[in-house]
């Protein structure tokens, strides 16, 4: 992922694309592995995706990618966007990025976040236009809210290092 990027993911595990330690992970995990997100701008994305695009899932994630460099990933293998409009630069009309890429690209899926915080309703509307029928709708739950159970209280709660208060929307979940 990138730096700039990472949301709230701890920057100190953040890495520079490997084949070999994808593979490794993949061997350890059963193949299970189906889905690994990549920021496209990276050194050795590219080669990254070409290495493990057959094996899984390669997803444009938490990234400042250009829409040169998104154009470049979709033809090495990548077929997905995670968080379309979360974690990438907007679109601009002279600089279409991940979303323009995306849109020009009819075998690649997008994520799309609908729960009125992440993306703005006309957002979603417009998603639906551009993205017909290649849309997965997605939460943005973490994993606190998953071990601790909504409603169990609002925090602190621990995701990896950061201490997160779970808001009070949340206990509807239950």
């Amino acid at each position: 992922l990138s730096e700039a990027k990472k949301g709230a993911q701890n920057g100190a595990y953040l890495r520079e694309p490997d084949n070999e330690a994808f593979f490794r992970l993949q061997k350890a995990a059963g193949g299970l592995i189906r889905i690994v997100d990549i920021a496209p701008e990276l050194t050795g994305a590219t080669e990254f995706i070409r290495a493990v695009s057959g094996h899984c899932r390669v997803s444009v994630a938490h990234t400042q990618a250009a829409y040169e460099e998104t154009v470049r990933a979709f033809d090495a293998g990548a077929a997905h966007v995670t968080h379309m409009f979360n974690a990438m630069p907007p679109l601009h009309h002279r600089r279409p990025g991940v979303i323009g890429a995306a849109f020009e690209r009819k075998d690649v899926t997008i994520e799309l976040i609908c729960d009125g915080k992440h993306i703005h309703p006309a957002v979603v509307k417009m998603a639906f236009s551009l993205f017909p029928g290649r849309i997965c709708l997605i939460s943005d739950s973490m994993p606190a809210l998953l071990i601790h159970g909504a409603g169990e209280g609002y925090g602190p709660l621990q995701m990896g290092a950061l201490s997160v208060f779970l808001p009070v929307s949340y206990t509807h979940l239950r």
